[in-house]
């Protein structure tokens, strides 16, 4: 099975043959798409063989090779997750390039499909309880203040030490941490403190005083006492 971790290797590949035609495309990306999408213009070319230019001027073959193309990684190992990544990538490249890949519905929705191969888990609260109280103070920050501040994994990591310290820790439950706009859908997010979130967020500031204010604190925190 090829995993998408060794998918991952040697990522500027495609940047170092210097086609201005997927450079340009890349440098439109923000900078966590750019790594994802180096990484499947690797695999593209890995199967095409076609520089950018290239590809754009077979647009209307890949209306339906997109489709071979997608089969091709599947057959190869890759998950439906990665596939379907690889193939909204090649549609993103000619809709950048205002060439849109012209699809029935049922082609649409092929591309769409995934298998689950896992099986949700709802934590409750007494899960939520057991974790916090055998956690350490890394796992408990994890732990108790992802369920308060509800947000995903890359804006969850946002919070400074100077974002806490500018608040008064001290009023009245939920506390507020303001307006945070989402990195992934730029939307408007509130997220607040609550009471099981607040005697952690305290300990690490208490235990982090020299810590500068600019410093991520789950960031700095996980480097600083567990080698992340």
């Amino acid at each position: 099975m090829i995993t998408q971790r060794k998918a991952y290797q040697d990522t500027h590949i495609v940047i170092e043959v210097g086609d201005t035609v997927f450079k340009d495309f890349l440098d439109a990306q923000t900078p966590k798409t750019r790594k994802t999408y180096e990484c499947l213009l690797r695999k593209l070319i890995e199967y095409a063989h076609l520089s950018g230019q290239q590809l754009l001027d077979q647009q209307e073959q890949w209306n339906r090779k997109v489709l071979i193309f997608l089969q091709w990684l599947e057959n190869q190992g890759y998950s439906d997750a990665y596939a379907t990544t690889a193939t909204s990538m090649v549609r993103g490249f000619f809709d950048f390039y205002h060439k849109p890949l012209v699809l029935n519905r049922s082609e649409r929705k092929r591309l769409r499909e995934r298998s689950r191969t896992t099986e949700d888990y709802l934590f409750d609260k007494e899960d939520i309880q057991k974790m916090a109280t055998c956690g350490n103070l890394k796992e408990k920050y994890v732990v108790l203040c992802g369920t308060s501040f509800g947000l995903r994994s890359e804006d969850f990591s946002m919070p400074t030490y100077g974002t806490y310290r500018s608040l008064k820790l001290d009023s009245e439950i939920p506390i507020p941490l303001g307006t945070v706009e989402t990195a992934k859908e730029k939307i408007k997010a509130y997220p607040f403190i609550s009471s099981d979130a607040l005697p952690i967020i305290k300990a690490i500031l208490d235990g982090n005083k020299d810590a500068k204010d600019s410093g991520r604190v789950f960031l700095l925190f996980c480097e600083r006492y567990f080698d992340c």
